[in-house]
């Protein structure tokens, strides 16, 4: 997991692959408690609550977060091969 912290914090141009700073925190958030393991070790709803914030805010945070960060790694890396 110190992978991704490491990429959160470079201090290129693209500094947290162009992520809100709620975007961020929602993903660092979900990624900290196990929303991406397999199974799931927490809810949308937990997150949202943890946040603050509705349910649906909380998941399309994440799930924009997450295009982002899968966008800026795997197509600016396509040039790459």
């Amino acid at each position: 997991m110190k992978g991704y912290e490491s990429c959160f914090h470079s201090s290129s141009s693209r500094k947290w692959f162009g992520l809100t700073p709620e975007q961020r925190e929602a993903l660092v958030l979900a990624l900290n408690r196990g929303y991406f393991a397999t199974p799931s070790e927490v809810t949308l709803d937990e997150l949202a609550d943890q946040l603050g914030i509705t349910r649906q805010a909380v998941s399309s945070r994440v799930r924009l977060g997450t295009e982002k960060v899968l966008r800026s790694v795997l197509v600016s890396s396509a040039s790459n091969f």
